[in-house]
């Protein structure tokens, strides 16, 4: 999930704030790149929502997690980085909370998630979902998408369960294959939109190279774009990208 507008302030149950302890190397990180960073894209978070430090996943590939080496999540950050490219700001904090509703956040440079899916196994759900939220860092952070969330998150699913078919297990289709039959269950309009949609966009990025190459054309676009002007690609239907097509058929 990527925020519209909202205002956060986190502890993370120590003598310090997350905000002490992320601000000054992921939100000044971003501040001084981005010219237009938005409500609810800062550290600023709901009082409350105790948050723990918990790892980072740095612009080399590699991810830390509780202070070891993450082998599995490390291997889809590196496939990330080298077909996305190496984000503005670098390195990604990762931070955790019990019982976070939703399930995940991505900031720019920061991604909040809910303990249960920090350890998960690559064969679950959990594991896609925080996929998931680390390609939002390309995909809602870097690139801005002012159309329905319905229209473009099935996208980022379908990235997630792709990237990892393709360098962890192909076997995570199957707990893909899950999750969007219980999208498509659901008794929520929404939701079974979004899961059919999802189906879609995975079946898509395996049919066809170009798709997955329009993607990548827009990253590209977007980090160029920051480089060149501070600020960032917003996708709309009066504002053509190499994805339009996708989006808008």
């Amino acid at each position: 999930m990527v925020p519209g507008s909202i205002s956060m302030n986190f502890f993370d149950g120590g003598s310090r704030t997350v905000r002490e302890v992320v601000r000054p190397s992921v939100h000044a990180r971003c501040a001084g790149l981005l010219d237009d960073l938005a409500v609810g894209e800062t550290l600023d978070m709901v009082a409350g929502q105790s948050f723990e430090w918990y790892g980072a996943a740095t612009s080399d590939g590699v991810v830390c997690i509780g202070g070891r080496q993450d082998q599995e999540l490390g291997a889809v950050w590196s496939w990330l980085l080298r077909t996305f490219g190496i984000l503005p700001w670098g390195a990604v904090e990762l931070l955790t909370a019990r019982e976070l509703n939703p399930k995940g956040l991505s900031l720019p440079g920061t991604v909040c998630v809910d303990r249960t899916m920090i350890d998960a196994s690559p064969l679950t759900g959990r594991f896609l979902y925080l996929v998931h939220e680390l390609i939002h860092q390309w995909f809602g952070n870097l690139v801005r998408f002012d159309v329905p969330e319905g229209r473009w998150e099935p996208w980022i699913d379908g990235l997630a369960c792709y990237a990892l078919q393709r360098v962890v297990t192909p076997s995570i289709r199957s707990v893909f294959d899950r999750l969007s039959a219980r999208y498509m269950g659901s008794a929520v309009p929404e939701l079974r939109e979004r899961g059919m949609r999802t189906d879609r966009c995975h079946t898509a990025l395996g049919a066809d190279d170009s798709v997955l190459g329009s993607w990548i054309e827009l990253a590209a676009i977007g980090i160029r774009r920051v480089a060149d002007t501070r600020s960032r690609v917003h996708v709309g239907p009066d504002n053509p990208t190499p994805i339009s097509k996708l989006l808008f058929p």
